[in-house]
């Protein structure tokens, strides 16, 4: 009997352990959205004052992203899935404007163009990656399935040749 009560509580455990983990797709979108705010850094410091308002926004939006990712990892429930998900749909309506402004403003040079359309980049895979959880009608974003560490190489081509940034590692 005893046996069986062990048993049974060792099975809870694990159950419960398993069922309280963590989604792998946390971390790698708090990942992306971590480089994705070092390379809103690195554009706000050197660009046009024209779009550094929207580039500071994008910064903001990500940084709060972060902050609810790390709330729903301390306590992966609905409710805080639910702030997960409003974050993003923050972040997806500035993705609208990055591109908006990269559209917008071919008269600025090439590197700030190629980093706004990286940083829309890092938006786009952060909406693919979240798991929807509204029944919204909401189209989910298709994203190539990169990774933190390949926006971080992007980033660093992209600005290989220009002294006003600095690369990201």
């Amino acid at each position: 009997m005893l046996k069986n009560k062990i048993l049974l509580g060792v099975f809870f455990a694990v159950l419960i352990t398993v069922a309280c983990q963590v989604p792998a797709w946390v971390n790698t979108v708090e990942n992306i959205a971590e480089t994705g705010v070092t390379i809103a850094a690195e554009l706000v410091a050197v660009a046009d004052p024209s779009i550094a308002p929207l580039v500071t926004e994008a910064d903001n939006l990500l940084n709060a992203l972060i902050a609810t990712l790390n709330t729903y990892k301390a306590s992966p429930n609905a409710t805080n899935l639910q702030s997960v998900q409003s974050a993003v749909d923050a972040v997806q309506a500035n993705e609208a404007k990055l591109e908006a402004a990269v559209n917008a403003t071919p008269s600025q040079d090439a590197t700030i163009n190629a980093i706004l359309a990286l940083l829309a980049q890092v938006t786009a895979q952060i909406i693919a990656d979240v798991p929807v959880t509204t029944t919204s009608a909401k189209l989910k974003a298709t994203a190539p399935g990169l990774k933190a560490d390949d926006f971080k190489a992007k980033f660093n081509a992209i600005v290989a040749n220009d002294h006003r940034f600095h690369p990201i590692r």
